[in-house]
């Protein structure tokens, strides 16, 4: 917590097994900076990886929003649900932005929050770090165990931000414990 809130820390990297609260922590901080009016808006990205030996959903019908929707279930989960999710969208407060989509902006006076780190390379970290505009925070979290394509175990972009351990805009924390329920901690 003192990570998240310390202002000279720009980045920070959030690591931890399932349900040890990443993204709530995460949430909370985003939130927290968006009410107090510290930052304008949250840029939720999410590269999309299927779960390993799961099938595909195919086409969706619908525009970005409708189709990321899914997609954005956790931070969905940590602000109220999808009513909470869909209102703060409309109000321009929050922004679902795919991976594919993201070369070129620059995100300026905002909190940009990447979850499922591991399901993303070495590449896509150096991207979303050049990303970072003036008064914006990056987030990111991630479980290198729930690592669902073989290539990202050696090109993840989880080690190519702990490069960035000694750096004081940059911070990382690992939880080492489940919060989810107790049963939830029988997965690790």
């Amino acid at each position: 917590f003192d990570l998240m809130q310390n202002k000279d820390v720009i980045g920070a990297m959030i690591l931890g097994g399932a349900g040890s609260g990443k993204d709530h922590i995460i949430a909370s901080h985003m939130m927290q900076k968006l009410q107090s009016g510290e930052i304008d808006k949250i840029v939720f990205v999410r590269n999309i990886e299927p779960l390993k030996d799961s099938g595909q959903v195919g086409f969706l019908p619908g525009d970005l929003n409708e189709k990321m929707i899914s997609w954005s279930l956790p931070l969905a989960d940590q602000i109220g649900g999808i009513d909470a999710l869909n209102l703060l969208i409309d109000q321009g407060k929050i922004e679902i932005q795919h991976f594919e989509s993201i070369r070129g902006r620059s995100f300026k006076n905002c909190g940009v929050w990447v979850t499922e780190m591991q399901s993303m390379s070495s590449y896509h970290a150096k991207v979303l770090v050049s990303r970072m505009g003036e008064n914006s925070y990056l987030y990111v979290n991630g479980d290198i165990k729930q690592t669902d394509s073989s290539k990202r175990k050696n090109d993840s972009a989880i080690n190519a931000f702990k490069k960035l351990r000694g750096n004081k805009m940059f911070g990382m924390v690992t939880l080492d414990r489940v919060e989810r329920s107790d049963f939830a901690a029988l997965s690790e």
